[in-house]
């Protein structure tokens, strides 16, 4: 990304939307650990499924290939290992209240999924 231009000693903010199910959970936790290692106010942001959702859809889960989700009360814990910060977790319900619009534009969180919002520490 170097070669890109991307600055790895600047504040940076990752986004990883739609991505975490469809991986196995060890497929994901190295982007956790690469953005928890960004400059201190780095953020991720990034999309799952409770797990569950996913033992509760198996037809879905293997239909959509799913392949990981989390149990929100884990979510902090597993930031935490990666240098990040839980900022905020948010499900489909307060999510049109808390971010109506961005740059005009209304983003949209399935019934199924939560964002979160997480800060690198330092």
């Amino acid at each position: 990304m170097a070669g890109a231009g991307f600055d790895a000693t600047a504040r940076t903010l990752v986004v990883f939307e739609a991505v975490a199910q469809y991986l196995p959970a060890d497929g994901v936790e190295p982007t956790f650990a690469w953005a928890g290692a960004l400059p201190r106010g780095s953020r991720l942001v990034f999309t799952y499924l409770p797990g569950t959702v996913w033992r509760e859809r198996p037809r879905a889960s293997r239909r959509y290939g799913w392949l990981s989700a989390y149990e929100p009360a884990e979510v902090p814990a597993l930031l935490a290992r990666h240098g990040l910060t839980l900022r905020e977790d948010v499900g489909a319900e307060a999510y049109p209240a808390r971010y109506p619009q961005l740059h005009g534009r209304r983003l949209t969180l399935r019934e199924i999924e939560r964002v979160v919002l997480a800060e690198v520490a330092g």
